[in-house]
This record gives structure tokens, C-alpha cells and sequence, in this order.
């Protein structure tokens, strides 16, 4: 937290010692030309196209919350890993060239919860299917 006091966001970006190992290899350029747009919005779906000539590491002004759990980052439609930066944002290492940088809110209870509800919508319309062809039965 002391080190947010004293830095240059246009330059430096802080991340947590335990973020450190998924930027393993990654060295920031100082001739680093690139530009990073959003495309559309959504409050679960955030779609970015990026364009640079290095490799960059790109600090979104999003909230980092439960990231790589229920926020799950891609690039060109492959999952990757972000980091938390300045304590609170995203940080992603975008490769160079142009690229579609995505960000999708996917928690897994959501998920299991959605498999169970059609589940359960399939097991109630059999239920109610039987109830039918049972009663058409006594009546003949």
C-alpha cells in the first residue's frame, strides 16, 4: 500500500509478490508503442482490441475481483492468466501485434447452478409428461 503513494501510473505498475511468478520472462519496454480500445461493454463481458509493437503488460481500469476464478481473462479467444496491479486494478501481458482482449465474468457456481437448473426444468417437464400419459391411461 506505501508504494501506491509514490509512483507514476503512466509508467510503473505495482503487483503483488504472489502475481510476480505469472510475469516470469516478461521485460517491459521503454520504446513500447501500442494502443488498447474498448470495443464493447457488458456488465459480465468487456471486449478490448489491442495493437503494439511489444509486448506489453496493460493495466485496466477495472477492478481485479476474484481474477482467474469468476473473472477469467483471453486473448484471440484463449484463456489466459491476469494479475491484480496497483492493488486493485487488472494486469494482463498483451503480446505484440494486434489482438481481442477479453474479460469474462464466469464463477463456477454460476455455472454448476445454470447445469442444475435445466436439469431440473428436463426432470420437471418428464415428471409432468408421466402425470399426463398416467391420467390418458385411467381414462381409457
Amino acid at each position: 500500500m506505501n508504494a501506491i503513494e509514490k509512483f507514476n501510473p503512466a509508467t510503473t505498475a505495482i503487483v503483488e509478490k504472489q502475481d510476480q511468478a505469472m510475469l516470469a520472462g516478461f521485460k517491459p519496454a521503454s520504446d513500447q508503442i501500442g494502443v488498447i480500445y474498448l470495443q464493447n461493454y457488458a456488465p459480465n463481458h468487456l471486449t478490448y482490441g489491442s495493437n503494439s509493437n511489444r509486448p506489453a503488460l496493460a493495466v485496466f481500469s477495472e477492478i481485479f475481483y476474484r481474477g482467474n476464478q469468476d473473472w477469467k481473462a483471453y486473448v484471440d479467444g484463449q484463456e489466459v492468466k491476469h494479475v491484480r496491479a496497483d492493488y486493485v486494478l487488472r494486469g494482463l501481458v498483451v503480446p505484440a501485434g494486434k489482438h481481442t482482449i477479453e474479460f469474462k465474468f464466469k464463477p463456477y457456481s454460476v455455472e454448476m447452478g445454470t447445469k442444475l437448473d435445466a436439469a431440473g426444468s428436463i426432470l420437471l417437464l418428464l415428471f409432468v409428461g408421466f402425470g399426463f400419459l398416467i391420467a390418458f391411461k385411467n381414462k381409457e
